[in-house]
């Protein structure tokens, strides 16, 4: 009983690079088509956007066993943005000679999610939050395709995919029936 009870664990702690992680035939990042990507932003008046960074952040702390909490940085994606998009930057670098342009992207992304606040019709271009996603989810599409070139794309929208989609065009038919209504 000759061991330190405060002492800290000891495990052997290996590197793994970047072209073993590509070697597992794993998407790297979360999949999923810029369509889909698209209509569930537009769809869900930007909540996609939750899961979307929540599924990404998934798979870096599976991937690197990092202690983060993937809800947290899908709820607070406004601060957590960047982050993510300079890993993708980072592993987009080493199979593409492209260079995801993350603090640019990263501005945009607050800008259009704070824009919601401005006032009148301004507030409008917060749809737009998800252009920035987009080409982010362009980026990791590419990283994806190299890493598992046979990985499923999710490009196919589910049945829950499909219910949300139509009671979002209901709502904007209510809206824009109740805006006309409103004016006679």
């Amino acid at each position: 009983m000759n061991q330190n009870p405060y002492a800290p664990p000891q495990a052997e702690v290996v590197d793994v690079t970047v072209d073993e992680v590509l070697a597992n035939d794993e998407t790297i990042f979360f999949p999923c088509s810029l369509l889909k990507l698209a209509l569930m932003s537009l769809s869900t008046l930007g909540l996609y956007h939750i899961y979307w960074f929540y599924k990404n952040w998934q798979y870096v702390k599976d991937r690197t066993r990092e202690d983060i909490t993937p809800a947290a940085r899908g709820i607070f994606a406004i601060l957590f943005c960047y982050g993510l998009f300079k890993r993708i930057r980072e592993y987009q670098e080493t199979v593409s000679t492209n260079k995801l342009a993350a603090g640019p992207l990263a501005t945009i992304f607050i800008f259009l999610n704070i824009a919601g606040r401005l006032p009148g019709l301004l507030a409008v271009i917060s749809f737009l939050s998800f252009v920035p996603l987009l080409v982010v989810q362009h980026a990791v599409n590419k990283i994806n395709n190299v890493a598992a070139p046979d990985h499923d794309p999710n490009a196919k929208f589910t049945g829950w995919n499909w219910a949300i989609i139509a009671i979002a065009v209901v709502l904007w038919a209510l809206v824009i029936v109740g805006t006309n209504i409103s004016g006679l």
